[in-house]
């Protein structure tokens, strides 16, 4: 618990949903900087945005609340990614947002670029995308953050790391496990996640998503509202990262999904550090071409309903 005695505002750190002890999952990229230090730094920026009366008038007003105030903020470690470790901010009993701060190792900058893509995917349909609503600098601890809608029951899409590499989603509760998607559902999820990537592309730009991280990092689904449908299981997910972008053609794009899905990749992958491949930046395992197929033809569709 820590006070801000110019603001008279308290964060409580804890205690965490996805694990007694973040430190597990700060990632320093730096052998001078040590794992304590990295979560000392973290709870630092953290504190200076939620004990600042500014900053949480400013957070409220964003999420149509500014006439609500509370002393006590809650800050709870719900789960992480490479880039960015993610909290739940309670700011009061009915006001819960997502934190998104970066990782030690993730350069500044970084947060705020996705911050930046993520605004203008919710501007094309905000129907597919955890929006985010502000931004907040702490740079004098290494750290950036914004803050997004809480979606309850949100997973992560990603694969097991076991010999079979099953597809599913992560679920902490009642315990962290992992979900393994019925073979049907796996299929429909794939092509879910190729049709939003249709969706999103930007003919205004002439630019589509790339450096996805489409196993782990980049999508969502939605555990207490599965459906059977192909196309009701679209409205299921919702992407939460967007590193960048490539400049190309619609049609140049289509292509490029149909060419680096088929394929499985990680981030170390060979194509991937040497830039050859622009959008599958890890996917572990390949879809199947017919995968690829219906998701493109669902994407397409889908534009036409915006």
């Amino acid at each position: 618990m820590l006070e801000n005695k110019s603001t008279n505002m308290v964060l409580v750190y804890g205690p965490h949903d996805f694990s007694s002890n973040p430190e597990l999952f700060i990632r320093t990229g730096n052998p001078r900087l040590g794992i304590d230090d990295a979560h000392k730094n973290i709870q630092r920026a953290l504190f200076k945005v939620f004990t600042d009366s500014n900053s949480i008038y400013r957070i409220n007003k964003l999420f149509g609340r500014e006439n609500e105030f509370q002393k006590f903020i809650h800050l709870n470690f719900i789960n992480y990614g490479n880039t960015q470790l993610v909290y739940k901010a309670k700011l009061s009993d009915n006001n819960h947002v997502a934190v998104l701060i970066n990782q030690p190792h993730t350069s500044l900058g970084v947060v705020k670029n996705e911050f930046e893509n993520l605004e203008s995917l919710a501007k094309l349909d905000d129907r597919f995308v955890v929006r985010p609503k502000g931004f907040f600098s702490a740079e004098e601890f290494g750290h950036e953050l914004y803050v997004t809608d809480y979606v309850p029951n949100a997973l992560c899409i990603a694969h097991n790391n076991v010999p079979d590499n099953p597809h599913g989603v992560f679920n902490p509760n009642p315990n962290y496990h992992f979900e393994k998607f019925p073979a049907k559902l796996s299929s429909i999820i794939n092509s879910s996640i190729i049709a939003l990537l249709i969706h999103y592309y930007d003919r205004k730009n002439d630019r589509g998503i790339a450096q996805t991280q489409v196993s782990g990092n980049d999508f969502i689904f939605i555990k207490n509202n599965r459906r059977k449908n192909t196309y009701n299981t679209l409205y299921d997910l919702k992407l939460i990262s967007a590193r960048g972008f490539v400049n190309v053609s619609f049609e140049k794009y289509y292509y490029m999904l149909m060419n680096e899905f088929c394929i499985g990749t990680n981030r170390d992958y060979v194509g991937v550090l040497s830039g050859k491949i622009k959008i599958n930046h890890k996917s572990v395992l390949p879809m199947t071409k017919e995968e690829i197929l219906l998701g493109i033809s669902m994407g397409v569709n889908l534009r036409y309903k915006r």
